[in-house]
């Protein structure tokens, strides 16, 4: 099972698979997660719902079956002081507000899920292990052994075509 990243989403309602352009594939992922090919947790879907009413993603996040929406686990709390511990370990560059945003949004708790689950997170973070300002996704994983891709290769793993 993939575990989506909020950017996922985000970036393609904004760019590539705007609703009005490319409708099919929201219509696509919604049968992903009724397969039970894709699911996120509960905190992106909270990062949906925020902002404006009348937001597509806002609207589209609720069509999506209750089971997508995967609730905090109580066996991920080892994974949590795990990524915890790693990201907030002196020797790393992180500035403390990098490590208070990295816990404050959902990434912390989708690296743990998918740990816990042994899910593949999908994400269009790219690992930049020097960074000081924002701590990502993809260097979290590489650190731990949580397998992640990007939007693209699951596209093609699931056989996503527009023909």
């Amino acid at each position: 099972m993939y575990l989506i990243d909020s950017n996922l989403l985000i970036n393609a309602s904004r760019t590539y698979y705007a609703p009005d352009l490319a409708p099919f594939y929201w219509e696509w992922m919604i049968e992903q997660a009724e397969k039970g090919a894709v699911a996120s947790i509960s905190q992106v879907k909270d990062e949906l719902n925020k902002g404006d009413p009348k937001d597509f993603l806002r609207s589209w996040s609720h069509r999506l079956p209750d089971e997508f929406w995967l609730e905090p686990l109580v066996e991920a709390a080892s994974s949590y002081q795990e990524i915890f511990e790693w990201v907030s370990d002196r020797q790393r560059p992180y500035s403390s507000a990098a490590i208070t945003q990295f816990f404050a949004a959902a990434d912390s708790s989708l690296i743990a899920m998918a740990q816990t689950r042994g899910l593949r997170i999908v994400t269009f973070e790219k690992s930049a292990p020097q960074a000081k300002n924002r701590v990502l996704i993809p260097d979290v994983c590489n650190a731990l052994g949580v397998a992640y891709c990007d939007g693209f290769t699951m596209y093609r793993e699931l056989g996503l075509r527009f023909s």
